[in-house]
This record gives structure tokens, sequence and C-alpha cells, in this order.
């Protein structure tokens, strides 16, 4: 597999090129950490952020294979724990976006969350389940 040339125009910072080798299967989740020295973190990391500061350092707007957009951040919490986190949530996701939107930026860096994040409890209609189902929405929370 060919990757498209425009593809590799997006390629503006090393992250960038580490991002889309492993969107594509070239490298995994451990070499993406080795080589940046953050690691992909998974919906579970949002629930250690309650309440724990953290610099965003770089986000911006990607969209996935699916069409769909999501916010990918690279942060540093108060715990020296580095961390690439995506979120397509009407939660966090929206904030980024709006902050975006109001700098007139495709990207923002050092985002400076002093209280972490904050959930909100509530319930969801999923059509593929054809029922209501509890979800959880986080919100950077400054």
């Amino acid at each position: 597999m060919r990757l498209k040339p425009d593809e590799l125009a997006d390629v503006v910072h090393f992250v960038d090129a580490v991002d889309l080798l492993r969107q594509h299967g070239f490298i995994d989740d451990a070499q993406v950490q080795f080589l940046t020295g953050f690691g992909l973190r998974g919906v579970e990391y949002k629930a250690e952020l309650i309440g724990i500061p953290f610099l965003i350092i770089e986000v911006e707007i990607k969209t996935g294979k699916s069409g769909s957009q999501y916010a990918q951040m690279y942060i540093i919490d108060t715990l020296d724990r580095r961390v690439i986190l995506r979120d397509s949530s009407r939660g966090i996701f929206e904030q980024v976006q709006a902050l975006m939107i109001d700098a007139g930026k495709d990207v923002l860096h050092g985002l400076y969350v002093n209280k972490g994040l904050r959930v909100e409890e509530g319930t969801h209609f999923h059509p593929a389940l054809q029922k209501t189902v509890p979800v959880q929405t986080y919100y950077l929370n400054y």
C-alpha cells in the first residue's frame, strides 16, 4: 500500500508523520509512544483526569476514516503522564472546536486546564440497540 500524495502533503510535523503511519497500520501504539514519548490512551483515561490539572500542548481537529471528526490532543498532566487523547463527544470535542473557531486557528497550543476534566452522567438513545443507554460526557474544567 502506498501513501496518497494529499496525505503526505498534510505532514508538517514529526508527530503528523507518526500519526499517519499509525493510521495506516505501519506502526503500532507502542512504536508511537517510543517515537513521541506520548502514548495513545483510550476513554478510560478521561476518568483519571477528573480534577487533575493538565496542559494541552497541541490540539487539532482530525477526520477519521469513517468521515467523523475528533479532537486529537497531546497532553501532559500534573502526574507527568504524556498522553495522546482523542475525543469526538459533544463535550470536549465541541469545547475545543469552539475555542478554535474563536481563535481563528486550525491548531491550538498551550491550553492549561487547571481543574482537569469534569463528567456529566446522562442517557442517550442508541439506534442500533433500540434502547436508551447511560452515557458519560467529559468536559474541560477551567
